[in-house]
């Protein structure tokens, strides 16, 4: 059982495969990641060498000014056999300078489809129409 700040009361669900516990991320990425987030979808990414991987998305926080690489895993998954490749990959694919520009005009689109989102940045954090797409968080 888990009970936020607020009183709300969650339990335990078992899922039984990954989609599911996607789409409750999914559908829920601001409660976890906060109102000033928007949820890029997914999009092939490559390392330098060009080695790609898809991540379940790559959410952008506006107000804490980063973004995170979002990928949704089981925990019936083998960790070194399944879980570390992928992620290792995704941290390598993340400094490749043409990944960033990716998700840099991700970002630009995804907000150009989200208007009332656009609004809520330049009322709330004061971007004066200037809105950039964050650094990666560490």
């Amino acid at each position: 059982m888990l009970f936020t700040p607020a009183g709300t009361f969650y339990s335990k669900v078992q899922f039984k495969t990954e989609e599911e516990v996607e789409k409750v991320v999914v559908k829920n990425f601001k409660l976890l990641f906060g109102d000033y987030s928007i949820l890029l979808p997914k999009s092939l990414i490559r390392t330098s060498g060009g080695k790609g991987t898809v991540p379940d998305g790559i959410i952008v926080d506006f107000k804490g000014n980063r973004w995170f690489i979002l990928e949704v895993e089981r925990g019936d998954h083998e960790t070194w056999g399944h879980i570390a490749p992928q992620i290792s990959k995704q941290l390598v694919a993340v400094m490749n300078r043409e990944t960033k520009n990716k998700i840099a005009e991700l970002c630009i689109a995804e907000i150009g489809k989200q208007k009332e989102f656009s609004k809520l940045l330049e009322s709330d954090l004061k971007t004066n129409g200037s809105i950039y797409c964050p650094r990666p968080s560490k």
